[in-house]
């Protein structure tokens, strides 16, 4: 319940309406009445037992965060050295290993293994743009397997920090869990990985890894995508000093 903070021992008036809106302002008399037998139950505590409570409950919550904590550490420890195979859902083709996968700040999964370009094609957006602190520039296609070619997407490429790399979504792909005939099927990352494996935060070493990944693949594509991300930039730094300008800025009365 929402409320705002008032001085001990004083009192408000609520003015009710009449009208289309009388419903709800019955609803915030009830709500202000529970909040004014709140406040009344509150200020009859000496205020040295309300300390007490109050360090009581943060000690709880605090203990409770811990557990909470330490639990989560165990999990992942005891889920960190597994490793799955990641494929493509409309074909089942490979795509790469859950240990390969790195999560971004912004909350994106990417595989940082430098021969993924193998297994995927990528291909230029021609609506490149810069988000956050990446730029998107790309999407991978999955190249398929044996004779059949898939020509799924499986996400989008970024270039972060100098980098390419390709986001993989979790409702183009599936975990194979090692059981015969059987795979696990997701709308997020989050159920995917579930009991299954983590996803470690990606660092400079996986940056260094795929630096020159997709340039050694293929040189042509790479420089499209410079062009495209060169491009995507100056968009974005147009962009924000129009904004710039188009601010109004009021004098100090």
């Amino acid at each position: 319940m929402l409320g705002r903070a008032r001085a001990r021992d004083s009192k408000s008036i609520l003015l009710a309406l009449d009208g289309a809106i009388e419903q709800r302002e019955l609803e915030n008399v009830q709500r202000e009445a529970l909040m004014r037998k709140c406040i009344m139950e509150i200020q009859s505590i000496p205020p040295d037992r309300m300390r007490q409570k109050i360090e009581e409950k943060i000690k709880f919550l605090r203990a409770r965060r811990e557990i909470a904590l330490n639990e989560k550490n165990a999990k992942e420890a005891s889920l960190s050295h597994n490793s799955y195979d990641i494929s493509c859902r409309a074909c089942g083709a490979f795509v790469t290993k859950s240990s390969d996968l790195r999560l971004m700040c912004n909350g994106q999964y990417v595989c940082c293994d430098p021969k993924i370009w193998e297994r995927v094609n990528p291909v230029v957006r021609s609506d490149a743009k810069s988000i956050s602190i990446a730029t998107l520039v790309g999407k991978p296609i999955c190249r398929g397997k044996d004779e059949f070619e898939c020509g799924e997407t499986l996400g989008t490429i970024v270039k972060l920090y100098g980098a390419y790399l390709p986001t993989l979504l979790a409702r183009s792909v599936v975990v194979d869990d090692g059981c015969e005939r059987s795979s696990v099927k997701a709308e997020k990352w989050e159920a995917l990985m579930r009991d299954l494996f983590v996803v470690k935060a990606i660092t400079e070493r996986d940056l260094g890894l795929m630096m020159t990944s997709l340039y050694q693949h293929s040189p042509k594509v790479f420089l499209e995508m410079e062009i495209e991300a060169e491009k995507a930039n100056k968009q974005a730094l147009e962009w924000a000093k129009k904004e710039k300008k188009q601010r109004v800025f009021l004098p100090d009365e």
